[in-house]
């Protein structure tokens, strides 16, 4: 089977999303996917760099949802490294990291919304919003303005 093949056999259904969660901590990582499990999003957990890595290589997703700090580097660099491999997946931050600099780095690298933790609410919108233009449908209505996320590839600070 050819990895075109093997990519398109793990991509999600029009219905669902895929995402991959990249988080170190095994607790907030379950939770969040059991939350996003309801929103009909699948999530394919990821605890390194090198582990998220492996899965972008071989499997398709929708979305990335990145921490910003990892024991093997930088949810940065992880974000540089996806959009050199596959610059058509939006990357989104959901980091404890709320300070200004933090979000403008993580636009800087080429994420397209940066989340601050432990706000979840929104993530499911975020994933919604952020892979629809892709799938040419409709989802609804957009995100009140004040919300933490950051317009689709923008290159403002805030939202």
């Amino acid at each position: 089977m050819s990895d075109l093949t093997l990519k398109e056999n793990t991509m999600s259904s029009l219905n669902n999303r895929r995402i991959l969660y990249v988080e170190d901590n095994v607790e907030a990582c379950s939770m969040l996917s059991l939350m996003l499990s309801f929103s009909g999003i699948d999530v394919q957990p990821a605890g390194t760099i090198a582990e998220a890595l492996r899965f972008a290589e071989t499997e398709a997703f929708d979305l990335f949802l990145l921490d910003s700090t990892f024991q093997d580097g930088t949810g940065l660099d992880l974000c540089r490294q996806l959009g050199e491999s596959t610059p058509q997946t939006p990357v989104v931050f959901y980091s404890g990291e709320a300070n200004d600099s933090d979000r403008s780095s993580a636009m800087a690298a080429g994420a397209v919304a940066y989340l601050t933790k432990p706000n979840c609410d929104l993530i499911a919108n975020c994933v919604f919003q952020n892979t629809a233009a892709s799938r040419s449908i409709n989802i609804g209505p957009e995100l009140p303005k004040d919300s933490l996320i950051l317009p689709l590839r923008s290159n403002r600070a805030f939202a």
